[in-house]
């Protein structure tokens, strides 16, 4: 009897191992990188592709997050603004006239009249070329994103209880970074009852804080944060006028220990450590953001950063079976 009962345990024990490691071993890619995302491990450097890749395809369009997906990257930033029926579609400005061949403000058209517009290439103007493609929706490139990368929403404050309502009705609450400046409180107002999904931290949500003199330590910048429910795990931090020794000093000791999120697109956000736009020596750029601990690196340049960031061994992915992988 007591060996028919050991057998049992035996066989139930492996069961469940089985159970858990295939579980383990089928979590999207997105929910993996979520996971290290909000780990303690700070070897992998994340790479949040700025607009996708507005480089080779129209910004904020669905061929540029298919370009940005098929190079590996980890996060895909994306601008949002919402129509006059209540249509989320992917653009950075208010207005149509910079990116697409239309005219005016986007609030002032239905999804279906900005759908007949056509892209302009690249980061657009007057005189850049029309594309064949269209404006795209958030729901289709979180859609086409689903498991495959997390996605960072700017522009987050712009109807930002219908933004979480939107990510809630897809099922894609965990592959979403929120992020936007300002304080608690004012978040909370914006959102209304939608902030539960940020307070339980099922959406991530990543304060963007400005750090702006060398006498700047936490307190100013994220200390309303850490009173929260859902203490945030990461910030986006911009530089202006400083390179945020006293801040960083702070803000490494924390118990919590939140991931830092730097921008290398220009100057202005990085107290001009590196110009993306320019062309500059973008690699000594990007060892100083690694020095100051950056494990989130936003950039317009995101296929060079990638192979930079694997030359210096920061690729290094782990597996759902604790082993490293190179993706």
């Amino acid at each position: 009897m007591m060996n028919l009962f050991l057998r049992s345990l035996i066989f139930t024990a492996a069961f469940f191992s089985v159970v858990q490691g295939v579980s383990a071993d089928t979590l999207s890619h997105a929910e993996k990188l979520r996971r290290l995302l909000l780990s303690g491990d700070t070897n992998y450097v994340f790479v949040a592709a700025h607009r996708m890749d507005w480089r080779n395809h129209p910004e904020n369009s669905l061929s540029s997050a298919k370009s940005a997906i098929a190079m590996g990257v980890d996060i895909l930033e994306i601008d949002v603004a919402i129509t006059s029926d209540d249509e989320f579609v992917l653009l950075h400005d208010t207005k149509l006239d910079r990116t697409t061949d239309g005219t005016g403000l986007v609030k002032d058209f239905t999804l279906d009249e900005i759908k007949k517009y056509r892209l302009r290439e690249r980061l657009g103007g007057k005189n850049a070329p029309l594309t064949e493609e269209h404006v795209a929706t958030l729901e289709e490139v979180l859609l086409y994103a689903k498991g495959k990368c997390l996605i960072n929403i700017d522009k987050f404050t712009r109807q930002s209880a219908k933004v979480l309502r939107a990510i809630k009705r897809l099922g894609m609450e965990r592959q979403v970074i929120c992020k936007a400046g300002g304080s608690p409180d004012r978040m909370r107002q914006l959102t209304g009852e939608e902030w539960k999904a940020i307070d339980s931290g099922e959406v991530i949500y990543m304060p963007i804080v400005v750090v702006k003199s060398d006498s700047d330590g936490i307190e100013k910048p994220i200390g309303s944060w850490r009173q929260e429910k859902q203490v945030p795990r990461i910030y986006e931090v911009c530089l202006r006028n400083t390179d945020g020794d006293r801040f960083f000093e702070e803000f490494f000791a924390l118990p919590e220990r939140p991931r830092l999120w730097l921008n290398t697109m220009w100057g202005g956000l990085n107290n001009n450590h590196t110009r993306e736009d320019k062309k500059t020596n973008f690699e000594e750029g990007w060892d100083w953001f690694l020095s100051r601990g950056a494990t989130v690196l936003q950039t317009d340049r995101p296929a060079a950063l990638i192979e930079y960031l694997k030359k210096k061994g920061r690729r290094t992915l782990p597996d759902a079976g604790g082993k490293k992988v190179n993706p």
